[in-house]
Order: C-alpha cells, then structure tokens, then sequence
C-alpha cells in the first residue's frame, strides 16, 4: 500500500485548491473554475483517511473507530466552530435582519454538519434559490467530508467482516474486500453524479451520494503502486502534467456546466497524477516547490482559510457601504489578507492547541471527551439560535401585527393606503420589518420543481373539481404562480376550478426560435440547456390550454421585464408579435382572457428589498426606482392584449407615484426579494384582482 505520511506533494496541493476557491469567491471572472479546488480537498481526503484507516484493518482485521472519530473532532471541530461562532457575531451585527433566519438555520446545520443537504433542498426550490448566500454556505463541502468520515469506516468494517467469514488468506482477502468496496461505491457515485448533473436543480453539486467517488480516486491511490517505482522522470511529468490540469480547469471550467458530472474527473484525475507522482528528489519535480516555506505555510493554514474567508465575503459588502459596497480591487485584497491573518491565528491557537490528547488523560477518556463534543457543540448553537429568536423574532412579530392591526383599522394597509388617499403611502410606516418581510410568501404550486427538465411539463396544480366545473388555466412563469393563488380563491366562491400551468424563470409563451431569453444575463451551457427545457414546456403548454374543450377563460402574467432586450425588443421572446401570436391561441372560440401585468418590482445594487430597506429603515425612498426604469412604456403584453380584445389589469399605480416605483406600500414591504410579492402586499392587492377577474369572467 501507498504510504500516506508527510507528503510534500499532498501539502502543496492543499496550498493550490485552497487559493483556487478563495479567488474564485472573491475574483469569480477571473478564476471561473476555481470551484474545483473543493474537489481536489476531497481527493487528498480520500487518499489519506483510507490510508490511515487500511493499515490497520488489513493487517488485523480491526480498527480503533472511537480513537479515530475523537483525533477527526479534534483536527477539525474546535476551528470549525470558532468560525461559526464568529459566523453568528457577523449575522447579528453586520447582515440585515432580513437575513437572520436563514443564517441561523444554516448555522445550526453547520454544526451538525448537515449545510449540503440544506443546499440541496434550497437548489431544487425555485424560490428558496433566490435567497442570498448566508455566511456558512461554504460549510457544505465539510459536511460532506464529515459524513464520509462517519460512514466510510463503518462501510470497511463490514466489508472486511463479510470477507473474512470464508477460509484463505486473511491479509489478501481484507485487502480484496476494501478494493471493491472502493470500487463499487466510487462507480455508483460516479453514475450518480453523472445523473444528477444533467438535471436543473437537482442538488448534485452539493450531494454527497454524486460527491463520494471523489474520495474513492484518492483511496484506491492507497492500493495502487506509486510512479516513484518509475524512472524519476516519469513522476516528474506526472506530477507537473498533474498541476496542469488542475490550473487549466481553474481556468476553464464554468460554475454554470453540469456539475460535478463527467467534467469533475479532470481535476480529480489531476490530483490523481500528483499524488500518484509522489515527491521524487529532482529539483524538477513538484516537491521542491511543496517544500518552499510559503507553500508549506499556506498548505497548513488551508482549513482555516477556508473557513474563514466565505464569512468574510458575504459580510463585507455591508460592512462597506458607506465606501460604496465591495466592488474595488483593494477591498477585495483586504479580505483576502484579512482571512489569511485569521487563519494563521486560527491555525496557531485553535487548530494546535487542540489537536492532540491532553497529557495524562486516558485514550479512552480523551475519546469520549472529543466524542461529545459535537453534541454540546449542537446543544449551544440550538441555544443560541432559540435565544435569538425567542428575544427578537417573536417581539418583533407581535409589534408588527399590533402595527398591521392599526393600519388595517385605519384602511391604510399596504394598497389599501393608496386607494383610501392615505398620507404619504410609500412612507416608512411602523409595520415595517425586514427580518419578517423574507420570508413572508405567498403558498405558490410547484415551488419545489424548479424550471422543468427536458420534456416534462410545467408544474399543474388543480384547485376545484375539474372534471365537473368549468376552468379557468392560469399560464405563466414564477409571477404567475402568485397570481394563480389569488384566481384560485376567487374561482372556488364563483363555480370555477383552476388548473395552474406555470414554471419558474420560463415565460411558457415564448418565442420558439431563440435560443436563450434573459438578454439582461449571461448565456452559458446551464442557462441554454434551461430555456431548451422551458421552449418544449412552453409547446406542451399553449396546445393543451388551446385545444381543451374544459378550460373557458385563461390569465396569464409573466416577469415580462426580465424577458425584453431593451436593444432590440423586436427580437425579445416576449415581444409583441409573440405575446399577439400566444394569445391569439389561447383566446381561440372567443374564450376570454385575463392579462396581468407585471408588478414593477426594484432593481437593488444591495440585494433584495428586505436587505435594503433594513439598511435605510427611516428612508423608503433610498431604495425606490425610476419608475422609467422598472416599468415597461411599450410593454408587450399589455399591447398584445388591447390587439386581441384580451381583458388586462394593471397593478403598477399601488408601488409607483409618477416618478418612482417603491418597495414598501401602506407600512408593508411589498417583496420578499426582487419582484415577488410578499403574503402580506398580495393580500392587499385582492380586491382589486377579484375585481378584474369578475370583469372578465363573471
């Protein structure tokens, strides 16, 4: 087997995947494939804890599971919570309030080392992949070496127990169990990943199942012999074509290409060939730079500037606002140098100083010790978080309803306040609360499918009997779906059923022949293969609406603004000869149609309405927007709809004065991010979409 001791080539590859992740956080065009340092960590990974783990196993068939499980709590959970500790400090003194909740929950699925699969629920809801990151996110990747660490021992103890029950040699068939355990775990995941990469919003980048061939590769280096058996040459090459690779994949690769996938065995195969090479004595060869004083300081340091710097990225745009946020060079060098200095204190008076047993205190002690604690460290964060909210959220949503209680008794709530001439109705009013505002959404239908794969529908809810009522379909994107629940509630009290056909970033009428409809983003492999998904939904979709005898009226509403390239709008998905065409079939058999426009929504250099306003809370107008700017003048939609004879309602005059469009209406945040509508404005809006929809179908 492959020794697994001090590897200058090991540490220097540390050095390299760590400085790939963090300039890609904080340079991401620069470095645009600096993700795949997180796969090289989960090579290293597998090399050496399967190394460690084997020698012993092979040679007797046990293993020391609770001296190894308390040397990982040691290395690895003191640093770790220090950082999620200082996450905490940073959540509660420099982020919105807005932002509280989801970083309290992730923190607290940080220290149980659950944050992937926290992603990888928020990856596959739509809405939920809107929020902002949150200072742990990058935990996710040392959860899913965590749960390796929990599992894969467990997985070689069993196996060697399973083999050793048949007669023959026991060191050989030990050796033969962990060979194919690797090998059939590494090709499930492999598949896997390949799966689930191909799937929008599937999770799989942050899954472990699509994650753990990664540490396969590095655990079947441990059985297979080494290159320095070679003439030293050929190490030499395999070492620098090794590094090649990596860099070039730092480079090349994409965050928007299927991922992990096919593409991730580049960089795995990369530090394959580094490893493999091993540190041949030739000046030409990699360790001679591994042993460099500054490589070797930078590969020590690497937990630690991993943990570090994400939690300080996310804060630093709020923390410089007044320079006018994080957009220099220098304020992003000053992070960066930032986190290196708390990683090297981190490393030096955390990482050292609990690294290993105390002196005179009984292996078995010293491991129960470790062993527990994970589970205080749990219990605390609980605490801390329950304190938070206990002292904070709840307050702060009682004095929000007593507000609503009173601007309701007033006719002053949200449009209420615009309809009833309030005074100053786009003001900052008592209720207002962004901590509250995030999270305060309307129950939409499909939220969790995100935009569709590849020959499947959109999302179909159906609200009412169908089979016995008439219909009303409801057609659209995200928008939509908001719009949907307010026709539903209508519909039910007037003899109707609903059947929504939405799909999230997808405007289901579109132009066929483009090839990708943001024109205000950038087109990449992810964004094309997305819209090829929505254009066959927006087919299915249109025909089936058309050709149903069942469905007598039809609303549609998309975030239309979205969908318009302002410099060429005759060639936008959404222009007007394609919302004329779309609504021409739909309102076939003069079957009525019900066109919304869509909200204004806000255009934030700050994040989302909640985030800015919790920065000005004493000045609405801070986070207003030319109502110029997030109003369409020539709006397809709404043209298309008047050429066709299409009934429309128009909702702009409840966000927007004659000049700026408003994020907070009657003491209400009217979004809970960009554009959606928050629960508490949409229910405002009711009486007057019951209105319009009584117009056009009562």
């Amino acid at each position: 087997m492959t020794g697994v001791g001090f590897r200058p080539e090991v540490q220097a590859l540390r050095a390299l995947a760590v400085m790939m992740v963090v300039v890609n956080h904080l340079w991401p065009a620069q470095l645009p494939g600096g993700f795949a340092g997180v796969d090289v960590f989960f090579v290293i990974s597998g090399f050496l804890i399967t190394g460690h783990l084997t020698r012993e196993l092979v040679a007797t068939g046990r293993m020391d599971l609770p001296s190894f499980w308390s040397r990982r709590v040691r290395r690895l959970l003191p640093a770790a919570l220090a950082v999620l500790a200082a996450c905490l400090v940073l959540t509660l003194g420099m982020l919105p309030s807005s932002m509280w909740r989801e970083n309290l929950g992730q923190i607290v699925a940080s220290t149980f080392y659950v944050e992937n699969w926290v992603l990888v629920a928020s990856s596959t809801d739509y809405f939920a992949a809107e929020d902002a990151a949150t200072t742990v996110q990058h935990y996710w990747s040392l959860s899913v070496e965590e749960q390796f660490y929990l599992v894969w021992p467990l997985m070689l103890v069993v196996a060697v127990w399973l083999a050793t029950r048949s007669s023959g040699p026991r060191g050989s068939q030990r050796r033969r169990a962990i060979v194919t355990s690797i090998a059939i775990v590494g090709l499930v995941s492999l598949a896997a990943s390949i799966v689930f990469a191909g799937i929008p919003g599937g999770g799989g980048y942050f899954s472990t199942v699509t994650r753990v061939w990664e540490f396969m590769a590095g655990a079947a280096l441990v059985f297979l012999p080494t290159l320095t058996r070679w003439p030293a040459w050929v190490a030499v090459m395999a070492g620098w074509l090794g590094v090649a690779v990596i860099v070039a994949c730092a480079f090349g690769l994409r965050g928007a290409t299927d991922y992990p996938g096919v593409v991730a065995l580049l960089p795995v195969v990369g530090t394959v060939l580094v490893i493999a090479g091993g540190s041949p004595l030739s000046r030409w060869s990699i360790s001679s730079i591994a042993r460099r004083r500054s490589v070797r300081y930078l590969g020590d340091i690497s937990y630690s500037l991993y943990l570090w710097h994400w939690p300080l990225i996310v804060a630093a745009p709020f923390a410089l606002v007044a320079a006018g946020g994080f957009a220099s060079w220098w304020q992003r060098a000053l992070v960066l140098a930032l986190s290196v200095v708390l990683a090297g204190l981190t490393k030096r008076y955390v990482e050292e100083r609990f690294r290993r047993a105390p002196a005179g205190v009984p292996r078995t002690t010293a491991n129960r010790r470790a062993l527990i604690l994970p589970l205080a460290a749990g219990v605390v964060m609980l605490a801390a978080a329950g304190t938070v909210m206990t002292v904070v959220v709840t307050p702060r949503a009682h004095a929000v309803e007593q507000a609503f209680d009173a601007l309701r008794e007033d006719g002053c709530l949200g449009a209420d306040a615009v309809v009833n001439g309030c005074d100053d109705p786009f003001g900052t009013g008592p209720s207002l609360d962004p901590m509250l505002a995030a999270a305060d959404r309307v129950p939409v239908c499909g939220s969790s499918l995100g935009r569709p794969a590849a020959g499947e529908t959109a999302a179909t809810c159906v609200y009412g009997d169908a089979a016995t009522r008439p219909v009303i379909a409801v057609v659209g994107d995200s928008h939509a779906q908001i719009i949907a629940y307010y026709t539903a509630r209508w519909a039910l009290e007037h003899g109707y059923a609903v059947r929504e056909f939405t799909s999230p970033a997808c405007p289901v009428i579109a132009r066929q022949e483009l090839a990708f409809p943001h024109a205000n983003r950038a087109t990449t492999a992810e964004s094309v293969d997305s819209w090829e998904a929505c254009r066959q939904t927006a087919e299915g979709v249109l025909s089936e609406v058309a050709e149903d005898q069942g469905i007598v009226g039809v609303v549609v509403t998309n975030a239309t603004r979205t969908y318009i390239d302002q410099e060429a709008p005759d060639r936008s998905i959404l222009a007007f000869d394609v919302a004329e065409r779309a609504l021409r079939e739909l309102s076939r058999d003069d079957r009525p149609v019900l066109v919304v426009r869509d909200v204004p929504g806000l255009d934030f250099d700050q994040g989302t309405a909640p985030q800015c306003l919790a920065q000005h809370p004493d000045d609405v107008s801070a986070c207003a927007a030319p109502r110029a700017d997030v109003t369409l003048a020539d709006d397809p939609m709404v043209e298309a709809a008047d050429r066709v004879g299409a009934a429309t309602l128009d909702l702009s005059d409840f966000f927007c004065d004659a000049a700026l469009c408003y994020p907070a209406v009657g003491g209400v945040i009217a979004y809970w991010d960009r554009a959606h509508l928050t629960r508490t404005m949409a229910d405002t809006l009711e009486p007057a979409i019951d209105d319009a929809l009584e117009e056009a179908f009562g």
